[in-house]
């Protein structure tokens, strides 16, 4: 029930976000030009996106000082694998209202 905006690069999401602020941003860390770390620190320095709710999505393991950057900047870290798309449904939850129970 949610309408998607998929970005190729960490350089179009932030296009598509000053063009057309979502309800929630969902990245990964490992993308294109600019990673989802330097994503989400732009995005958080721009005072009018210091509140919009972001999801991370690793498929690495993280660094301390990585999780405590990232815990800063994003509502939820999720780690990919089997349940990540459970994981995802919960998360957004929490944000959004969603009917559906993520597949279960």
């Amino acid at each position: 029930g949610l309408e998607v905006a998929t970005a190729g690069n960490g350089r179009e999401a932030m296009r598509m976000v000053e063009e057309d602020a979502p309800d929630v941003v969902v990245t990964e860390l490992t993308l294109p030009i600019m990673d989802g770390t330097t994503f989400l620190t732009r995005l958080r320095q721009n005072p009018y996106y210091t509140g919009l709710p972001a999801v991370v999505l690793s498929d690495r393991d993280l660094t301390r000082s990585e999780e405590v950057v990232l815990q800063e900047k994003a509502h939820a870290i999720l780690r990919s694998g089997p349940e990540q798309a459970r994981e995802l449904h919960r998360a957004l939850s929490w944000i959004l209202p969603l009917e559906s129970d993520g597949g279960s």
